[in-house]
Protein backbone atom coordinates (compact mmCIF):
# COMPACT_ATOMS: atom_id res chain seq x y z
CA UNK A 1 0.00 0.00 0.00
CA UNK A 2 1.09 3.55 -0.60
CA UNK A 3 3.34 5.09 2.07
CA UNK A 4 1.43 8.37 2.36
CA UNK A 5 -1.87 6.52 2.81
CA UNK A 6 -0.61 4.24 5.59
CA UNK A 7 -1.53 6.47 8.59
CA UNK A 8 -5.17 6.34 7.47
CA UNK A 9 -5.34 2.58 6.85
CA UNK A 10 -7.97 0.86 8.94
CA UNK A 11 -9.90 4.05 9.74
CA UNK A 12 -13.62 4.39 9.14
CA UNK A 13 -15.12 7.82 8.54
CA UNK A 14 -18.75 8.90 8.58
CA UNK A 15 -20.41 11.83 6.88
CA UNK A 16 -23.92 12.95 5.97
CA UNK A 17 -25.28 14.49 2.80
CA UNK A 18 -25.29 18.25 2.37
CA UNK A 19 -29.07 18.51 2.12
CA UNK A 20 -31.39 17.38 4.91
CA UNK A 21 -29.17 14.65 6.37
CA UNK A 22 -31.34 12.02 4.68
CA UNK A 23 -28.31 9.97 3.69
CA UNK A 24 -25.25 8.94 5.66
CA UNK A 25 -22.06 7.40 4.35
CA UNK A 26 -19.53 5.11 6.02
CA UNK A 27 -16.12 5.16 4.36
CA UNK A 28 -13.43 2.64 5.23
CA UNK A 29 -9.83 3.25 4.23
CA UNK A 30 -8.81 -0.20 3.00
CA UNK A 31 -10.98 -1.75 5.70
CA UNK A 32 -14.62 -2.78 5.91
CA UNK A 33 -16.73 0.37 6.29
CA UNK A 34 -19.10 -1.65 8.45
CA UNK A 35 -17.10 -3.36 11.21
CA UNK A 36 -20.05 -5.72 11.98
CA UNK A 37 -20.05 -6.74 8.29
CA UNK A 38 -23.86 -6.52 8.10
CA UNK A 39 -23.45 -5.56 4.44
CA UNK A 40 -20.86 -8.18 3.51
CA UNK A 41 -17.11 -8.49 3.15
CA UNK A 42 -14.70 -5.86 1.73
CA UNK A 43 -17.28 -3.04 1.69
CA UNK A 44 -15.34 0.19 1.23
CA UNK A 45 -18.25 2.67 1.18
CA UNK A 46 -21.85 2.13 2.17
CA UNK A 47 -24.74 4.58 1.79
CA UNK A 48 -27.63 4.44 4.28
CA UNK A 49 -30.88 6.37 4.35
CA UNK A 50 -33.15 7.35 7.23
CA UNK A 51 -35.45 4.37 6.44
CA UNK A 52 -32.54 1.98 7.16
CA UNK A 53 -32.07 1.00 3.52
CA UNK A 54 -28.49 0.69 2.29
CA UNK A 55 -26.50 0.59 -0.93
CA UNK A 56 -22.93 -0.56 -1.36
CA UNK A 57 -21.06 2.08 -3.32
CA UNK A 58 -17.74 0.27 -3.72
CA UNK A 59 -15.43 -2.45 -2.46
CA UNK A 60 -11.93 -1.82 -1.15
CA UNK A 61 -10.61 -5.09 -2.59
CA UNK A 62 -11.31 -3.67 -6.06
CA UNK A 63 -9.68 -0.27 -5.85
CA UNK A 64 -7.32 2.09 -7.60
CA UNK A 65 -5.05 4.78 -6.21
CA UNK A 66 -4.07 7.95 -8.06
CA UNK A 67 -1.38 10.19 -6.57
CA UNK A 68 -0.87 13.93 -6.91
CA UNK A 69 1.50 16.34 -5.21
CA UNK A 70 -0.77 17.21 -2.30
CA UNK A 71 -3.62 14.75 -2.81
CA UNK A 72 -4.52 11.11 -3.39
CA UNK A 73 -7.64 9.68 -4.98
CA UNK A 74 -8.71 6.30 -3.71
CA UNK A 75 -11.32 4.77 -5.99
CA UNK A 76 -13.56 1.88 -4.89
CA UNK A 77 -15.31 0.03 -7.70
CA UNK A 78 -18.06 -2.55 -8.33
CA UNK A 79 -20.75 -1.27 -5.98
CA UNK A 80 -24.42 -2.08 -6.38
CA UNK A 81 -25.81 -1.17 -9.81
CA UNK A 82 -27.97 1.91 -10.27
CA UNK A 83 -31.59 0.95 -10.90
CA UNK A 84 -32.82 3.62 -13.30
CA UNK A 85 -29.93 5.85 -14.33
CA UNK A 86 -26.27 5.73 -15.30
CA UNK A 87 -27.09 2.85 -17.66
CA UNK A 88 -27.51 0.59 -14.60
CA UNK A 89 -23.73 0.49 -14.18
CA UNK A 90 -22.12 -0.38 -10.87
CA UNK A 91 -21.70 2.43 -8.36
CA UNK A 92 -18.23 3.64 -7.47
CA UNK A 93 -16.66 5.98 -4.97
CA UNK A 94 -13.87 8.46 -5.56
CA UNK A 95 -12.32 9.51 -2.28
CA UNK A 96 -10.10 12.54 -2.67
CA UNK A 97 -7.71 12.72 0.26
CA UNK A 98 -6.12 16.15 0.32
CA UNK A 99 -3.30 17.67 2.29
CA UNK A 100 -4.40 20.15 4.95
CA UNK A 101 -1.73 21.14 7.44
CA UNK A 102 -4.34 23.00 9.54
CA UNK A 103 -6.13 19.76 10.44
CA UNK A 104 -4.78 17.97 13.50
CA UNK A 105 -3.89 14.28 13.05
CA UNK A 106 -6.89 12.19 14.02
CA UNK A 107 -9.32 15.08 13.46
CA UNK A 108 -9.78 14.63 9.71
CA UNK A 109 -12.72 16.37 8.06
CA UNK A 110 -14.89 14.33 5.71
CA UNK A 111 -17.62 15.44 3.36
CA UNK A 112 -19.52 14.27 0.34
CA UNK A 113 -18.93 16.65 -2.54
CA UNK A 114 -21.50 15.18 -4.93
CA UNK A 115 -23.09 12.18 -6.52
CA UNK A 116 -22.38 12.54 -10.22
CA UNK A 117 -25.39 10.97 -11.94
CA UNK A 118 -26.24 13.53 -14.63
CA UNK A 119 -24.67 11.35 -17.30
CA UNK A 120 -25.31 8.06 -18.99
CA UNK A 121 -22.13 6.32 -17.81
CA UNK A 122 -19.12 6.69 -15.51
CA UNK A 123 -21.22 7.92 -12.57
CA UNK A 124 -19.60 8.21 -9.15
CA UNK A 125 -19.81 9.52 -5.61
CA UNK A 126 -17.08 12.05 -4.76
CA UNK A 127 -15.89 12.37 -1.17
CA UNK A 128 -13.21 14.64 0.29
CA UNK A 129 -11.07 13.89 3.33
CA UNK A 130 -8.74 16.63 4.61
CA UNK A 131 -5.74 15.40 6.59
CA UNK A 132 -2.14 16.35 7.33
CA UNK A 133 -1.00 12.74 6.94
CA UNK A 134 -0.58 12.81 3.17
CA UNK A 135 1.27 16.14 3.02
CA UNK A 136 4.72 15.88 1.54
CA UNK A 137 7.33 16.91 4.04
CA UNK A 138 8.75 20.37 3.46
CA UNK A 139 12.23 20.36 1.93
CA UNK A 140 14.99 21.04 4.41
CA UNK A 141 16.69 24.38 4.02
CA UNK A 142 19.56 25.15 6.34
CA UNK A 143 19.44 28.64 7.76
CA UNK A 144 22.47 29.91 9.59
CA UNK A 145 21.86 31.00 13.16
CA UNK A 146 23.23 34.32 14.41
CA UNK A 147 26.33 32.73 15.98
CA UNK A 148 27.00 30.69 12.84
CA UNK A 149 26.83 33.85 10.70
CA UNK A 150 29.19 35.64 13.08
CA UNK A 151 31.65 32.73 12.89
CA UNK A 152 31.39 32.68 9.10
CA UNK A 153 31.95 36.43 8.70
CA UNK A 154 34.63 36.68 11.41
CA UNK A 155 36.86 33.70 10.59
CA UNK A 156 36.01 31.86 7.39
CA UNK A 157 35.78 34.78 4.95
CA UNK A 158 38.98 36.43 6.26
CA UNK A 159 40.71 33.01 6.11
CA UNK A 160 39.72 32.56 2.46
CA UNK A 161 40.85 36.12 1.65
CA UNK A 162 44.21 35.44 3.33
CA UNK A 163 44.73 32.21 1.35
CA UNK A 164 43.96 34.00 -1.93
CA UNK A 165 46.44 36.76 -1.17
CA UNK A 166 49.32 34.36 -0.47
Amino acid sequence: MHKRLQPLLGKVFQTKDNKENVYSYDIGICVNADPQKKFGENVGVVLKDKDHRHWIIGYYNNSQLIEGTDWLILEYLDGEPYRTHCAQESRKAKIMIKCDRNVKPGEETVKIIREETDRTQDCYYLFEISTPYICIKEPYYHVFSGSQRLLYVSFIIPGIMHIKSV
